[in-house]
């Protein structure tokens, strides 16, 4: 039986997988719509990065180096509720025109 977690993570990955195939068919209409206003005859992609946007920020960490400067112990428990998460994914490209 697989935990709530691992099957968050599953849908989230899967969420990850779809944009990042939009992204890149979005990627690839501006680089046609760059080529025609160019007058250029096609493109040829040089380099694509896709970023998911998993660098994260840790405030528990944060909050223990800046806590720890002032004597105090670990942080107070804390209430956690669930909510939504927001997933980014972006592109970036370079394109050579062919004339």
């Amino acid at each position: 039986m697989l935990s709530l977690k691992k099957c968050a993570m599953k849908c989230k990955d899967k969420i990850k997988a779809e944009l990042m195939l939009k992204v890149a068919e979005r990627l690839q209409n501006r680089a046609k719509t760059i080529s025609k206003s160019w007058g250029a005859n096609g493109y040829r992609i040089i380099k694509v990065d896709l970023n998911t946007g998993n660098n994260y920020y840790s405030p528990v960490n944060s909050f223990r180096i800046r806590n720890k400067a002032k004597g105090a112990g670990s942080p107070a428990s804390q209430n956690f509720a669930s909510g939504n998460s927001k997933i980014n994914v972006t592109a970036n490209g370079v394109i050579e025109l062919i004339r």
